[in-house]
């Protein structure tokens, strides 16, 4: 049951990524009798058809709570950065929550020349820190699984609560000194951002780590898989990355002429 709704899920994912260009043209046609994703419909089923039949039921357990997991981890992880991003066109109309009062830094105190650049620098920082959150993360668990015939057993404890010490610095550091805006998108909605996403993104992750090891080979084969797709394949096709590109290069063309 779980593989006949990741199907569903997977053929309309598939489409709205097709429509941008990051995966093939044809996985964005539709029938016209019902607008169902056909192709992206037949390809899925018949995905999950191989799977059930050659895969052992333990290991298909595997693949679906490792899948799930992940995929939460990934949303927890994203809402912390959606949470510090203005959404597009709407910078100066954005609202600060709650926070401005105990942060360092407030965008009110920003000349107008600078508010821009203030924004993209506190996004790339909230970035950077999401980024050594979930490194930390790894750590973490590294540390929770040590093997007691390797040498350091002895020390994992005290890796275990720097880790958490430093992630929970760098949850803080986040939540005093950049601001949140409102979110006026319900579905990136969540309380007390950064800690609660954080939070499950950490205990989905060691979730994760006690599965099956042959799950977990699957799981970052198909990772690995889809990135080097993403690198080769969908970077280059996609719309949003042409459409960046060409604000870069408008953006540059202007530097040039005010030089």
């Amino acid at each position: 049951s779980s593989g006949i709704n990741a199907e569903y899920g997977v053929a309309r994912l598939l489409f709205v990524i097709a429509e941008d260009g990051l995966t093939f043209r044809f996985f964005a046609v539709v029938a016209e009798c019902n607008k169902v994703p056909i192709i992206g419909t037949i390809i899925s089923t018949l995905l999950v058809i191989l799977l059930t039949l050659t895969l052992s039921y333990d290991i298909m357990i595997h693949l679906v709570s490792g899948g799930t997991l992940l995929t939460i981890t990934s949303v927890c992880l994203v809402l912390i950065v959606v949470s510090y991003t203005p959404q597009e066109g709407e910078e100066e109309e954005a609202e600060l929550t709650s926070q401005p009062q105990t942060s360092y830094r407030t965008l009110e105190s920003v000349s107008d020349g600078e508010g821009e650049k203030y924004v993209k620098g506190q996004v790339g920082i909230v970035k950077a820190c999401v980024v050594v959150y979930t490194v930390l993360i790894g750590v973490f668990v590294v540390a929770l699984h040590w093997p007691s015939s390797v040498p350091f057993y002895p020390y994992r404890l005290a890796v275990m609560v720097v880790s958490g010490i430093t992630m929970l610095s760098i949850l803080i550091y986040v939540s005093q000194v950049h601001q949140a805006f409102t979110q006026r998108n319900q579905s990136f909605v969540c309380p007390f951002v950064p800690y609660f996403p954080a939070l499950g993104a950490l205990l989905n992750i060691v979730l994760f780590s006690f599965l099956d090891v042959s799950a977990h080979t699957i799981i970052f084969a198909y990772f690995l898989g889809g990135a080097g797709f993403y690198f080769c394949y969908g970077y280059f096709q996609s719309e949003i990355t042409a459409e960046k590109q060409k604000v870069l290069l408008v953006e540059r063309e202007g530097r040039s002429e005010q030089e």
